[in-house]
């Protein structure tokens, strides 16, 4: 049995605009206007919307379901401010290319 590399682990935040981690707080990179609790972020995961808790503590957390296309069509949109998403995916998909200034990836605990 022959077994490929493993693929990258976290998860990435997709937003419409480029975020940024700034002492463990998610915020846009244009941050002049930005209101944490006006942050709406689609997930359907558990462990992702603890996860986002620490990212984002005032955000709200809305359901997302459907496949990797539909949540992007969702997000661009403008359903939700940023999704997440798994970056193995993203990358077996050829999108992380694509997405990539859009794209936050969140610290592994």
């Amino acid at each position: 049995m022959i077994v490929g590399p493993r693929e990258d682990v976290r998860d990435v935040f997709v937003s419409r605009e480029p975020f940024q981690i700034v002492d463990r707080r998610l915020q846009p990179v244009d941050a002049a206007h930005f209101s944490p609790a006006a942050l709406r972020i689609g997930t359907c995961s558990l462990r992702r919307t603890a996860q986002l808790r620490d990212f984002a503590p005032e955000a709200q957390i809305l359901s997302l379901r459907g496949n990797v296309d539909t949540r992007l069509r969702k997000l661009d949109a403008g359903e939700y401010d940023g999704i997440v998403l798994a970056s193995a995916g993203l990358h077996r998909l050829g999108l992380r290319e694509q997405l990539a200034e859009r794209l936050t990836y969140l610290q592994l605990r």
